[in-house]
């Protein structure tokens, strides 16, 4: 005998029909990536973001108990389990820890999240070849992931493993966080080469920082590569960098494309008139250089006096670059740099009696 359906049983089965039932899976975006894993209920991921704002404050045992609540939801998760070991771990409960993590593996054995923190605890712990290990397992269980490299590096880095630290960042060329880990090490390391290579490849994958573009072109002048420096700082607008871009010039022995530069930019391009008056001196415009200098000092700049005295000796005269140098009050950040300005002057001005006696007082 066949049934019918009553209206009331009807409409229920019908409603029934039309709600949307949870995916098993979902995408998220994890640390900046995007990554599919188990659906985690709204109830679940309430107290999951209270654990992780309770975290961010120090506040373990708060934390604790929320990644707790987060893990009492329809479904266990790895990545929950992972948070809260760590959470364990520096409330100081390490053997519960132990324990997250363990019950972590046997959820998801293949878990990137897991293995991130039991080498972050270990690591911690003082066992920093386990710690590399377990984070080299994520890695091969993540290859596109940037938080196991950027783990990976920095133990190796702790371990003064400088070298292997970067040569693994330079395996990562399309990951944004690895390529400026790898230009945070090479500039420590002042390299170079490395910090220009680090540079551009980031142009490639990310926005533009000009910060990040300028100290490693500063560090390519320090180290004597103008080429480098100019290379680099190409990539830049042109309105920026100007004083980096005219002592680049000047160091590749460009000298007239350094002074035209410096004659189509207001002094505030370069730092300020004291600034703009020395890179003149050095592109070979004592004259111009002298009047910023009387500017600056004028309005009693830091450096006015120095600045002065040097451009006024590059002009050849020496009685008023001497009396521009003998303005530097003692005590002064370039007291010592205005001392020895003045003993050139003195000595080039007929006075290298007078140059000695100075030479040789306390």
């Amino acid at each position: 005998m066949q049934r019918r359906l009553t209206p009331a049983l009807f409409a229920l089965v019908a409603t029934t029909a039309c709600v949307p039932r949870a995916p098993a899976t979902v995408a998220r975006v994890v640390g900046g990536e995007r990554r599919a894993g188990a659906f985690v209920s709204p109830y679940a991921y309430e107290h999951f973001v209270r654990a992780e704002l309770a975290a961010a404050e120090g506040r373990w045992e708060e934390a604790i108990a929320e990644y707790e609540q987060a893990r009492l939801g329809p479904s266990d998760d790895a990545y929950v389990v992972a948070r809260m070991a760590l959470a364990l771990e520096a409330a100081g409960r390490a053997a519960e820890a132990d324990r997250a993590l363990e019950a972590g593996l046997a959820l998801d054995p293949e878990s990137e999240a897991v293995f991130l923190a039991r080498g972050r605890i270990l690591a911690g712990r003082g066992e920093r070849e386990a710690a590399i290990e377990a984070t080299a397992r994520a890695a091969e269980l993540a290859p596109d992931s940037d938080g196991p490299v950027l783990q990976l590096a920095e133990l190796l880095r702790a371990g003064g493993a400088d070298a292997r630290a970067l040569a693994l960042l330079e395996r990562a060329e399309a990951s944004p966080h690895a390529l400026r880990a790898r230009l945070t090490l090479a500039l420590e390391r002042r390299d170079a080469e490395a910090s220009g290579e680090a540079v551009e490849a980031l142009l490639r994958v990310a926005p533009l920082r000009i910060a990040e573009v300028e100290q490693a072109a500063a560090l390519a002048l320090e180290e004597e590569r103008p080429a480098l420096a100019l290379r680099l700082l190409a990539h830049l607008p042109e309105e920026a960098a100007a004083g980096l871009r005219v002592d680049a010039l000047l160091a590749a022995g460009r000298a007239d494309e350094a002074e035209a530069l410096l004659l189509t930019r207001p002094p505030e391009a370069f730092g300020g008139p004291v600034e703009q008056a020395e890179r003149l001196r050095r592109a070979g415009r004592p004259s111009l250089a002298i009047e910023l200098a009387e500017a600056g000092a004028a309005l009693e700049l830091p450096g006015a006096w120095l600045a002065l005295g040097q451009a006024r000796l590059a002009a050849g005269d020496a009685p008023a670059a001497a009396a521009a140098f003998a303005r530097v009050p003692e005590g002064a950040a370039d007291a010592r740099a205005a001392r020895a300005g003045l003993r050139e002057a003195l000595r080039l001005g007929g006075l290298p009696a007078l140059a000695a006696e100075l030479a040789t007082a306390p």
